[in-house]
């Protein structure tokens, strides 16, 4: 398992245990009972969630590794640039270089 998915799972269990916590104070200001069943609808849309609350944190996870690999690009044209360019002047002025 990857360590986007490990974070992505790990993020998606805080925030049930969070909702669930929540949910059970509110209940017990309520006086309403500490468990209740989930509808077959709801569960559904908690899946659906999760699931694409997982595939989101992978995506960012991926566009940031993207990046890093951009600007490592990038740095790298810009050094071969300053050595083109350093060698232009060399050829330029023979007699300095």
């Amino acid at each position: 398992m990857s360590k986007v998915g490990k974070q992505a799972r790990r993020c998606t269990a805080e925030a049930i245990v969070h909702h669930s916590f929540l949910e059970h104070r509110l209940q017990s200001r309520q006086g309403g009972p500490a468990e209740q069943e989930v509808r077959e609808e709801d569960q559904q849309r908690i899946n659906t969630f999760n699931k694409l609350n997982t595939r989101l944190h992978e995506l960012q996870a991926g566009v940031k590794a993207k990046k890093v690999v951009v600007i490592s690009a990038w740095s790298e044209v810009q050094q071969t640039k300053g050595c083109m360019l350093v060698n232009m002047v060399c050829r330029a002025n023979t007699d300095t270089c």
